[in-house]
């Protein structure tokens, strides 16, 4: 009589602990599942692309630290973003194709917004530009798009809608402004 008690017990031992297992096998399976579509969001395919959307963009007025919706950045006109990192080269030597592209339609100039993706203070040739009215903004902390701006400067058009129609690594990509 004993050993069958005994074995009973071994046998509801043996199937807790199997549950147990099996509980944490399909835990760690939605754990790796997770991180790979997070490593697949941020892959180079994955970059910000033609149809995405810039609405849950956070970013940040830089002037004044008040944050600012995509939102109400298009309803003021804006469908250029370029974003750039203050101190890059390849940023930098952006800057005097800016100023000819802002000169052809200064009256445009307001559909333009210039994006950091650091909190570098602007370089003389980027504090000219806002001189000039170019909108000075950031990206805020939690951010989808922090991931994927693998190559700086980035130009990116939208539509009226928030919708990505042009991606260009250089304002002379762009097409002249109507």
């Amino acid at each position: 009589m004993l050993s069958r008690f005994l074995i009973a017990i071994v046998a509801v031992i043996a199937l807790a602990s199997g549950a147990l297992l099996i509980e944490q096998n399909l835990r760690l399976k939605h754990r790796l599942q997770v991180a790979e579509r997070t490593l697949q969001a941020t892959a180079p395919a994955d970059l910000i692309g033609l149809g995405d959307s810039i609405l849950r963009l956070s970013i940040v007025d830089e002037p004044t630290g008040v944050a600012v919706t995509a939102k109400e950045l298009l309803r003021q006109g804006a469908t250029v973003f370029f974003f750039y990192i203050a101190h890059c080269g390849s940023c930098e030597a952006e800057l005097p194709d800016w100023q000819d592209y802002l000169a052809a339609a200064r009256d445009r100039s307001s559909n333009v917004v210039f994006v950091a993706c650091n909190r570098e203070p602007p370089t003389p040739g980027l504090a000219a530009l806002f001189r000039q009215g170019v909108r000075q903004l950031r990206l805020g902390k939690a951010n989808p798009l922090r991931g994927r701006l693998r190559e700086l400067p980035l130009i990116v058009a939208v539509d009226t809608c928030g919708i990505v129609v042009g991606v260009y690594h250089s304002v002379t990509q762009l097409p002249p402004q109507s």
